[in-house]
């Protein structure tokens, strides 16, 4: 394995134990010393930064970056130690001191591996929706001193999510509209449909989940295909006429157009409801009054009330003889009418 890595990046220092007959050997064990798993065998790795070779006698254990670290038993004699480099660990080469006991005789050696320094680089995490892209330049140098003969471009999706329809989803729907599109732009217009789905569905509680989904999945598809259709109709739709002859290309796309922007109307008020509703339908009523015909159905609209304390809605008290104060009215017939009469 290659004792080389770059900065931000992991080495693994491997190294193997061999007697006088070259067998693969592994150290004594440390006494009274025990892990969490048995005991630790006699063997640790101490890390010296560039500059600082142990093997030169002005160098001390204080200079180490690491020191006593325990590497892994892969199996007889083959232990490995990993380290990793942060951005901006120091580049140039570094030393690996390695201490081992076998048949009680104290034994150590030194090694070396190299950090490479990277140029212009950021440590960085990808998260979901990212979208990576590679870039090498032609004149990048591999370690044996080799151009590249040419510039590298390559590009690649992270999890992306939400993502309520697949790639196939879209094209079974889309058939041969979506030719050559290539699927990251597929897959960016199903995130960006699925985002706007959730946004759309403001009832959350959902009477059937399944047909939730399927009502969901349908909005996505037909959300997403529509706007591809939408950026790509300049491309298909071509026309060309010599004198009486006229020929018109992508006569189909309109009509699909039309079906998809149909169906996403459709499942929209579907998905605003939660799924609660079927197309063309509205939402369950959830408070109904009683009809005429019930025998207790309340009465409604302007009444009379007698003596009421507590009127609740339009009331007016019979007039009695304590009143004292004339009530006005008005008649319909002019003829017949009787602009002032006495309290009753």
């Amino acid at each position: 394995m290659a004792r080389y890595t770059y900065q931000d990046g992991t080495i693994e220092l491997v190294v193997r134990l061999l007697n006088g007959d070259n067998d693969l050997v592994d150290p004594d064990v440390l006494p009274n010393t025990s892990g969490p798993s048995g005991p630790i065998s006699g063997i640790t790795v101490d890390i010296y930064p560039p500059g600082y070779d142990p093997r030169n006698s002005t160098v001390t254990i204080a200079d180490a970056t690491m020191v006593g670290q325990i590497p892994t038993r892969e199996e007889t004699g083959i232990y490995t130690f990993s380290m990793e480099a942060d951005p901006d660990t120091e580049y140039g080469t570094w030393y690996d001191h390695w201490h081992w006991t076998v048949d009680g005789i104290a034994q150590d050696y030194v090694f070396e591996f190299i950090i490479i320094e990277r140029t212009n680089l950021e440590s960085y995490t990808a998260t979901n929706n990212h979208i990576i892209r590679i870039v090498l330049d032609s004149s990048i140098q591999a370690t044996d001193g080799e151009y590249l003969s040419s510039g590298y471009i390559a590009h690649f999706s992270y999890i992306m999510s939400p993502m309520y329809a697949s790639l196939r989803h879209l094209e079974l729907e889309a058939g041969a509209f979506l030719t050559n599109v290539p699927d990251d732009t597929l897959a960016s217009e199903l995130l960006y449909a699925s985002k706007d789905a959730d946004l759309l569905t403001f009832i959350t509680a959902h009477d059937n989940y399944s047909y939730f989904e399927y009502v969901r999945r349908r909005y996505v598809v037909c959300r997403a295909l529509f706007k591809l259709l939408g950026n790509l109709y300049a491309q298909y739709m071509k026309r060309k006429r010599l004198g009486d002859l006229d020929v018109t290309y992508g006569d189909g796309l309109p009509q699909k157009l039309n079906q998809v922007a149909n169906c996403m109307n459709e499942m929209e008020l579907v998905l605003n409801a939660g799924g609660n509703i079927s197309p063309h339908t509205s939402l369950r009523p959830e408070t109904t009054i009683p009809g005429s015909l019930v025998p207790d159905r309340p009465v409604f609209g302007r009444g009379w009330q007698v003596n009421s304390e507590m009127p609740i809605g339009n009331v007016k008290k019979y007039p009695s003889s304590s009143h004292t104060k004339t009530r006005k009215t008005y008649g319909r017939n002019v003829k017949d009418r009787k602009n002032w009469t006495n309290t009753r």
